[in-house]
């Protein structure tokens, strides 16, 4: 039976495509980003949505799977509502900055 291309992502051990400090910088910058945007829904604020947005798309661009990324927007666990504000989303990056 042959795996699909998902099968072969999930199995695929994540790493950085890009340089370490250049990866820490870009999460950093956006941090800051982040910090400056209102602590709103991402479902009610454009600003905190675009944010959001960029911030999952730069891990996705930053790692060679999508796990950064769906760890950052919590695909793929079990989420039944919640907290869905900047501020819950800027904890979530900062814990992966510290990483």
């Amino acid at each position: 039976m042959a795996r699909s291309k998902q099968d072969e992502r999930t199995q695929e051990r994540t790493r950085l495509i890009v340089p370490l400090t250049e990866a820490k910088e870009r999460i950093k910058l956006q941090l800051e980003r982040g910090r400056a945007v209102p602590n709103a829904s991402i479902n009610e604020n454009d600003e905190a949505r675009r944010w959001y947005d960029f911030t999952a798309e730069l891990l996705r661009q930053i790692s060679s799977t999508d796990e950064l990324q769906d760890e950052f927007t919590g695909r793929g666990g079990f989420s039944f509502g919640g907290d869905i504000s900047t501020g819950h989303y800027l904890r979530k990056l900062l814990s992966l900055y510290e990483c």
